[in-house]
């Protein structure tokens, strides 16, 4: 009498890539994960849930998260890679304003402090002032009415703009001051 089994061999399970499509984002923003893979189901943790091979998945993270794919053989083999997605903070503009005493009005030939105060990111403003720190004023002389425009720009891509208009007038010219007589005698009017 003889018996017989049969096993049955099954190709151990393969992940060719995970990645993000983004390394990092700004918060509330979301990024794909795309995995491809082979010889096997597969799932990402942190409530994702099953996925397909080389088909992308959206994820909201609202902290730094590091996601694991598993793939699993039908032999309960299973291999697994991970990708982090970091994310930040929203850059934010406080206030950007000149020191210019009335509705941002100068003389021309005059200069204005700019003073931008934003948070999470770097900034720069337009019209050759180039990088700004915040809350540091910075001199311009614009020759003409000139909207300056703040940029401020966190490390994921994300940026945010504010505007201040300077407006130049021309200065105050006296075209002639005279005496209708230089020399009067005492009491008379001129």
């Amino acid at each position: 009498m003889t018996s017989a089994v049969t096993v049955t061999v099954v190709p151990a399970p393969s992940i060719t890539s995970f990645v993000s499509a983004a390394g990092t984002i700004t918060a509330g923003d979301s990024v794909n994960l795309t995995a491809v893979f082979a010889d096997g189901t597969a799932s990402i943790n942190n409530a994702v849930g099953a996925v397909s091979s080389n088909n992308p998945n959206s994820v909201t993270p609202a902290a730094t998260t590091t996601y694991t794919l598993t793939a699993t053989n039908a032999a309960g083999t299973a291999v697994t890679s991970a990708v982090t997605v970091t994310v930040v903070a929203a850059p934010a503009i406080t206030s950007f304003v000149s020191d210019a005493n009335t509705a941002d009005t100068i003389t021309a030939g005059d200069g204005v402090y700019l003073t931008a105060v934003f948070a999470d990111g770097t900034a720069s403003i337009n019209n050759a002032v180039g990088t700004v720190t915040s809350n540091t004023a910075e001199k311009v002389t614009p020759a003409a009415t000139t909207t300056y425009t703040l940029t401020a720009t966190n490390v994921a891509g994300t940026a945010v703009t504010s505007a201040v208009t300077v407006t130049v007038v021309a200065a105050p010219a006296i075209t002639s001051f005279v005496s209708a007589a230089g020399t009067i005698t005492a009491g008379d009017s001129v």
